[in-house]
């Protein structure tokens, strides 16, 4: 007998074991959906009446009320038209509108009657915005149902694995709460308008495209870090990818951008040693062991305590959950985002990572790291924030005589390369050669390898051992830059 079909012979025999709300109750199928043909028509109305007013009505709801809150196909179509003589500064007028109509869709259903019906319920509009504001509230209900039912769906399908819907329904449910579930088509004058605003901007010479990293050199060549990117920084290990990532942090913090910090190989409070040390400028092994100096004990208590000072204020969120899964890690970043606004994601490291489901990779690590790489890709996309992921590179690079990493050196998938927007390489020839001369200890190279929207190249910047922590090459110990 199928599960579906089963009947319990007596209805009331569980009803000692489970209360009432612990019982699922099968929705009415003749409940109906939450929809408000009053409000879509009285707004609507309204805007028509208005005459010299309208374009004020417009203006004022333009920006919160969008097409897709209208239930009634009519209404959105009208509402269209309405915004598109408002953008062409026509009049907004029951002719005006007509024609516009049968312009873009000459089967239009919409006639004069049509709109005078709309008229007729104007009156019943008191607050355009609080209007708005109950269409919204409805969209979204509808939403959720649809999701519903999409989910309940994907339910019955047992060949689809739970963490996958799991990650449609966290990322949904994400889309809703930004109102961005069906997100139609943008014209290109729309966009065009905002990209020379935002050049605009641009022209002001401490203006950067993208997320400053502090590292001077490293923001002219790249113009920062851009909203959307996915940045791979990687090197081989102990080269320093997690004391540069988390330098980065801290700078970017300190300009009061929210940064998460997803730690899948060293614990929270190893990583915030490591800021105390970079930012107190005390020996980063003397922390880490509780042994400072007996004739400067007080002094190097006095600037741990303000570096913790300065630390505990800025936006950095840290999570070092071992083996973290994309899905997780795409959960608590949607989280992170709709709570803290934050404006960068970090990733230590990549590697370590997995897919979610181990079933559907059957022990093809390469094929499970090029789905990680693509989800990361979505996320930075998704949030639009930059994703910056921190990679190992093989061991290809040391049996050459140049020891400078290459794109080819990526370990386990070639479609980390394909799509990162940005692929930075850490290297330190000190690392390699400890008899270098001595102008040339204390330096890295960054290598940007791949930059998908600028300039390729390296810029160096100061490896400061001790303390564990890059530097601007040309930076006092105050923290002021310096004249080269």
């Amino acid at each position: 007998m199928s599960d579906t079909n089963f009947q319990p012979k007596n209805s009331n025999q569980y009803s000692n074991q489970y209360s009432s709300s612990q019982i699922i109750q099968r929705p009415n199928t003749a409940l109906k959906l939450p929809v408000e043909p009053d409000a879509e028509m009285a707004i609507l109305g309204s805007i028509l009446v208005s005459g010299s007013y309208s374009y004020e009505i417009v203006d004022e709801i333009s920006n919160r009320l969008k097409t897709d809150y209208f239930y009634d196909p009519k209404n959105r179509e009208v509402y269209e038209s309405i915004l598109n003589l408002w953008k062409n500064q026509q009049p907004i007028d029951t002719i005006h509108l007509l024609n516009n109509l049968k312009k873009v869709k000459p089967t239009t259903e919409i006639d004069q009657d049509y709109l005078l019906t709309l008229i007729s319920r104007s009156s019943l509009l008191s607050n355009p915005a609080e209007t708005v504001n109950l269409l919204r509230e409805k969209y979204i209900l509808r939403a959720i149902i649809s999701l519903g039912e999409e989910l309940k769906i994907a339910g019955f399908a047992t060949d689809k694995n739970p963490n996958t819907i799991l990650e449609i329904a966290q990322k949904r449910l994400y889309e809703v709460s930004l109102g961005n579930i069906d997100k139609n088509f943008v014209r290109i004058s729309e966009i065009l308008s905002g990209s020379f605003e935002k050049l605009e901007k641009l022209q002001d010479e401490d203006s950067h495209r993208g997320v400053q990293t502090g590292f001077f050199d490293l923001d002219d060549k790249m113009g920062g870090l851009n909203n959307s990117d996915m940045i791979i920084i990687a090197c081989r290990p102990s080269m320093g990818k997690t004391a540069f990532s988390l330098d980065i942090t801290k700078k970017i913090a300190m300009n009061g951008i929210g940064v998460a910090y997803f730690s899948l190989e060293m614990a929270s409070d190893q990583l915030c040693e490591r800021m105390i040390a970079s930012t107190s400028r005390v020996d980063f092994h003397k922390i880490r062991k509780g042994d400072l100096s007996a004739d400067q004990r007080n002094l190097e208590f006095e600037k741990i305590g303000a570096a913790i000072g300065v630390l505990a204020d800025l936006p950095i969120w840290i999570d070092d959950s071992s083996g973290s899964s994309i899905i997780e890690i795409r959960s608590k970043a949607r989280r992170l985002k709709q709570r803290h606004n934050i404006g960068m994601i970090v990733i230590d490291y990549l590697q370590l990572m997995t897919a979610g489901n181990d079933r559907a990779y059957a022990g093809n690590r390469v094929n499970e790291v090029a789905d990680i790489s693509r989800n990361l890709k979505a996320l930075a996309k998704e949030l639009n924030i930059p994703v910056v992921a921190l990679s190992q590179l093989s061991r290809k690079n040391e049996g050459r005589d140049d020891k400078r990493p290459m794109l080819s050196d990526l370990r386990e998938s070639g479609s980390i390369e394909q799509d990162a927007d940005v692929v930075m390489f850490i290297h330190r020839e000190d690392y390699y050669n400890p008899n270098l001369a001595e102008d040339k200890k204390g330096k890295a190279e960054l290598i940007i390898a791949k930059n998908r929207n600028g300039e390729t190249g390296k810029v160096e910047v100061a490896w400061i051992r001790h303390l564990a922590s890059f530097d601007n090459l040309y930076q006092a110990r105050t923290g002021g830059r310096i004249e080269k």
